[in-house]
């Protein structure tokens, strides 16, 4: 993994990934969980309402940008007008390389070339527009990320968050606005291919094609992605930036900056979306459907929509699912409305929280080893 401390090989807890910085437009480099660095903690990542909708009985208003939202490890933030600047040394025995993909200019990719073993070299760019971006070891062809994946599926992998911190709560300048946002990054591991790099050998896709046994969401899999291990700080954390959770209220997907008062909004919660892994997910959320709003930082029209390349409608609209292809990055909006099939009764009644499953609807990734439920990627 790409981590940001040195690590024997016998070390029992090996520093694999990076921890959250933040690449200020003053030029800082910040270490932090949350972002923006001066917006109040959500308790337990639940943000707290501003007060009863009095439009809406039983729906609340939400509390205009003022949530700062947690990221989970294999996180940079960038500020738009920073610049990123990182220094790689190559610990292991084979040449490797860090990119970033779409972040160069004109959206080409970024990166510091292949670095010998014991090898340092240091990648300086400006942060790109904003939006999501993979990180990764491209492997052989630079190129093309997708032809040669397995240093990504390995784990030299994460993501690149690039926000305007003038619309720290927007998409873009046109929104959509949100209350707060979420990042889940989708991985996948073939414990296989795990063994002969551990051995010091080329992993050849050829002779080993790769088959995926486990499915992560931000590093996590099963019940510790579900929050429902033993480790209670463990769990706390995962619920902080992986478990999407909010009061209820009314939005209208027409206008995400609809206000009732100057400091509220009827908004819902966005979900930033990536696919590190080799296989194709279907994300599916209970309770709620999602609206998605782009793709791979594209915005989706309102209106007259298109077709994609792979025979895919591309228009912003509810979804059941979110479909996600490799190296797929995907901004949805979770609405946090009353759920469409929930009685006057049961609503008016409501005394605890309500939970929902989230799970793959490519039915594999809900499992480990091909059998163990829930063990894959749900939350």
């Amino acid at each position: 993994g790409f981590g940001d401390r040195p690590t024997s090989s016998a070390d029992p807890a090996p520093g694999l990934t990076l921890s959250p910085r933040i690449f200020t437009r003053d030029g800082r480099v910040v270490a932090s969980r949350s972002y923006p660095l001066d917006a109040a903690l959500p308790p337990h990542g639940r943000p707290e309402p501003a007060a009863a909708d009095p439009e809406n009985p039983g729906h609340f208003l939400i509390r205009r940008a003022h949530w700062a939202s947690f990221f989970p490890e294999r996180t940079l933030i960038a500020e738009t007008g920073s610049v990123i600047s990182l220094r790689v040394k190559n610990n292991l025995a084979q040449g490797h390389a860090l990119q970033f993909l779409h972040a160069g200019p004109g959206g080409s990719h970024i990166g510091t070339g292949d670095i010998a073993p014991g090898g340092t070299a240091t990648l300086e760019f400006q942060a790109p527009q904003p939006g999501t971006y993979v990180y990764c070891d491209p492997g052989a062809d630079a190129s093309d990320p997708k032809a040669d994946p397995v240093q990504r599926i390995l784990g030299l992998y994460g993501a690149l968050l690039v926000v305007d911190p003038d619309r720290a709560w927007k998409i873009g300048p046109a929104g959509p606005e949100f209350e707060r946002q979420w990042l889940w990054i989708l991985h996948n591991v073939d414990p296989e291919w795990a063994r002969i790099a551990s051995r010091g050998e080329e992993v050849d896709p050829v002779k080993t094609p790769f088959y995926s046994r486990y499915f992560t969401l931000n590093g996590r899999s099963g019940f510790q992605s579900l929050g429902i291990s033993a480790d209670k700080e463990a769990n706390l954390v995962r619920a902080e930036e992986t478990m999407m959770s909010g009061f209820p209220r009314k939005v209208d997907v027409r206008d995400f900056s609809q206000g009732a008062t100057g400091d509220t909004v009827r908004t819902g919660q966005l979900l930033r979306f990536i696919n590190a892994g080799m296989v194709d997910h279907q994300l599916h959320f209970h309770g709620n459907h999602i609206w998605t709003v782009q793709k791979n930082g594209i915005m989706f029209p309102r209106t007259h929509g298109r077709v994609d390349p792979g025979g895919h409608v591309e228009l912003q609209q509810w979804e059941d699912v979110v479909e996600l292809h490799t190296l797929e990055r995907k901004d949805s909006i979770l609405p946090f409305k009353r759920p469409p099939e929930v009685t006057d009764q049961v609503w008016n009644s409501r005394s605890v929280e309500w939970l929902y499953p989230m799970h793959c609807h490519a039915e594999a990734s809900q499992v480990a080893m091909g059998g163990m439920y829930p063990g894959g990627l749900v939350g």
